[in-house]
C-alpha cells in the first residue's frame, strides 16, 4: 500500500457528519476513500458509483473490503422502484409528445411538445415533491414560451401531469430519470449504512442529491467541480452546494497521472473557472508505460469532428472508438442520406424513417430544437453520398480492442475518468481567443456581434477534462493554450457582464 499524502491522510482521519472533497483530476481519490474505509471496519459502507463503468472499477478496488458495498445510484433505484418498468424502459423523443396536444396543427404541437419534453425531463431530475409545485415554479418560463402555441399554461399543465401519470401507470415509455424520480420520491433513509461514500459528485443531479442527503448516514462526496460537463442531464455542483449546508471542505490537488507540463496547461483553466488552489503535476520523467495497454488517443468535442478526422485518417490507421463503434451512431448518417434521396425503405432508424422528405426532417430538427441531430444532419450535408462508403470502411478496418490499435478516439464525455500516453485534441472544442476576439468586434460592429455572449463553464470544462487525460504527451491546437493576460481580459468582460458565464 503507497504511502498517503499529507491532504489524503487528512481525509482519511477525518470525522466530520458531511464532507465534500475536490478532487482534481487523478489525485487519488479512489485510494483516499479506501483509506477512509481501512479505517473504519466495523461501519457498513454504501460507495455509490455515478455510473456503471465506474461501479465495475470500485467493485475491484474493494473487492477485499467486506464493510463496503458498491452500487450505482440507478441500480439502487432500479432494485425498489425500476424493474416494475423492465418492459417499458427506455427513451422518448419531442416527436413522441404530439399526442398530448391532438388539438393543434403539426408544428404547433411539435413547439408545444419541445416545452412539455424539456418539463418532463426537468420535473424528472429535480428536488421537486410534487408535479404541481413543480410546474408553478416553473410558471414564468413556461408562460413565456407557450404564447406563440397558442396555448394556456393550464393546458401545459394537464399535459405534464398526464405523460407522467402515463409513464407511471406503464402506459408510456418510462425513463431512468423517471424511475429515480419515483424513487428520490418514496424517501428512502438507506439505514442499513452507517457511511455513504459518493464518487463523481459533481456530475449528481438534484434527485440524487436528495437521496443522498435524505439518507441517515455520515456522507462523504468527492469530485471535481472543474470535469462537471453533464449539465445537459441536470448536473449540479454537489460539492458547492454542500458546502452551502455546512460540509467541511477538503482538496486533492497532487496529481499520480499528468506531468507538470500537463497540470501547467490543466492550471491556466481552473484559473479561468474559479478555482482557489493549483493543481500540482509530477515533476520529472513520466511514469514507465506498458504501450499496449496505454494507445494514443484523439479526443473531440463532437462526434461530427470524429467523422471528419477518421474519414482523413482511413487509409493509415487502424482505429479503436472508445465506448465502443455502434455508440457514435454513425450510421444515422446513411439513413439522413436515403431520406435525401427518398429511399425510405432503405431507413432502419423508426425516428427518421417517420419523415417523408429532409425538409420536413429539418423542419422538424429546428422547431424541437435538436441539437445533436443537427449536428447529424451538417455532417451529411458535408459528405451527402459519400458517408456510405466512409461508414462501411470506419466500421471494417476499426480495432475490436485498444491492445490492437494504433490509436483510440473518444469524445471528452466518453474519455472521462480514463487515462492515457499521449492525448491530441482535435480543433472543435471552443478557444478563449475567439470569445474574445467576438466581444472585440461587437464594439465596431454591434449588429453582427451582439452582447452579452452566453457561453457554459462546461465548454471550457471539456478541455480540462480532455487535457488531463495524458500521463505523457499532450497535443493540442497553439490557442488552446492560454495566457494570463487573455484570462485577465476575458474576467474583466465577465464583470462587465459583456460576457455572460455561468
Amino acid at each position: 500500500m503507497a504511502k498517503l499524502t499529507d491532504e489524503q491522510e487528512t481525509i482519511a482521519q477525518a470525522e466530520s457528519d458531511l464532507m465534500a472533497v475536490t478532487a482534481y483530476a487523478g489525485t487519488g481519490k479512489t485510494s483516499t476513500l479506501q483509506a477512509y474505509a481501512r479505517r473504519r471496519p466495523h461501519d457498513r459502507m454504501l460507495y455509490l458509483a455515478f455510473n456503471k463503468a465506474l461501479s465495475e472499477e470500485a467493485k475491484v478496488a474493494f473487492q477485499g473490503f467486506q464493510n463496503v458495498m458498491v452500487k450505482t445510484l440507478h441500480a439502487l433505484a432500479y432494485s425498489q422502484v425500476g424493474k416494475k418498468y423492465h418492459s417499458k424502459l427506455g427513451n422518448f423523443r419531442v416527436y413522441d409528445l404530439n399526442r398530448y396536444f391532438p388539438e393543434l396543427k403539426a408544428d404547433k404541437a411539435i413547439g408545444a411538445s419541445r416545452v412539455l419534453f424539456e418539463l418532463i425531463n426537468n420535473w424528472t431530475i429535480s428536488a421537486g415533491k410534487d408535479i404541481d409545485g413543480f410546474f408553478k415554479a416553473n410558471t414564468r418560463m413556461i408562460g413565456e414560451r407557450v404564447k406563440e402555441y397558442g396555448i394556456q399554461r393550464a393546458r401545459m399543465a394537464k399535459a405534464l401531469r398526464d405523460a407522467w401519470d402515463d409513464m407511471v401507470n406503464g402506459e408510456f415509455t418510462m425513463t431512468h430519470n423517471g424511475y429515480f424520480k419515483l424513487y428520490q420520491l418514496s424517501k428512502p433513509k438507506l439505514e442499513h449504512f452507517t457511511y455513504l461514500l459518493v464518487d463523481e459528485a459533481q456530475d449528481l443531479n438534484q434527485a440524487m442529491l436528495s437521496v443522498i442527503l435524505g439518507a441517515k448516514g455520515k456522507k462523504v462526496l468527492v469530485g471535481d467541480p472543474y470535469q462537471q460537463i453533464y449539465g445537459w442531464n441536470g448536473a449540479v455542483n454537489a460539492i458547492g452546494q454542500t458546502l452551502k449546508m455546512g460540509a467541511t471542505h477538503y482538496y486533492l490537488t497532487k496529481s499520480f497521472r499528468c506531468p507538470t507540463h500537463v497540470s501547467d496547461i490543466a492550471n491556466k483553466y481552473l484559473s479561468l473557472l474559479g478555482a482557489k488552489k493549483e493543481f500540482h503535476g509530477i515533476s520529472g520523467p513520466a511514469p514507465p508505460v506498458k504501450p499496449h495497454k496505454c494507445p494514443n488517443i484523439v479526443i473531440g468535442r463532437t462526434n461530427a469532428a470524429i467523422f471528419d478526422f477518421v474519414a482523413n485518417n482511413l487509409d493509415n490507421l487502424k482505429i479503436h472508438y472508445n465506448g465502443g463503434f455502434e455508440g457514435y451512431q454513425f450510421e444515422m448518417l446513411k439513413d439522413l442520406n436515403h431520406l435525401r434521396n427518398y429511399r425510405q425503405n432503405r431507413i432502419s432508424d423508426p425516428f427518421i424513417k417517420k419523415f417523408k422528405s429532409y425538409a420536413e426532417l429539418e423542419a422538424y430538427v429546428s422547431t424541437a430544437q435538436d441539437g445533436v441531430m443537427m449536428v447529424r444532419i451538417e455532417v451529411e450535408k458535408k459528405y451527402k453520398d459519400l458517408v456510405h462508403g466512409i461508414y462501411e470502411k470506419m466500421r471494417d478496418l476499426q480495432a475490436i480492442d485498444e491492445s490492437s490499435a494504433d490509436l483510440v478516439i473518444t469524445t471528452a464525455h466518453k474519455a472521462k475518468g480514463q487515462e492515457y500516453r499521449d492525448v491530441t485534441l482535435l480543433s472543435d472544442f471552443i478557444a478563449l481567443e475567439d470569445v474574445l476576439t467576438r466581444v472585440l468586434r461587437s464594439e465596431t460592429n454591434p449588429v453582427n456581434y451582439p452582447l452579452p455572449i452566453i457561453l457554459s463553464k462546461e465548454e471550457f470544462q471539456l478541455i480540462y477534462v480532455a487535457v488531463t487525460r495524458s500521463f505523457n504527451s499532450l497535443d493540442l491546437p497553439p490557442y488552446y493554450i492560454l495566457n494570463d493576460g487573455a484570462i485577465k481580459m476575458f474576467k474583466t468582460y465577465v464583470r462587465q457582464k459583456k460576457i455572460i458565464f455561468e
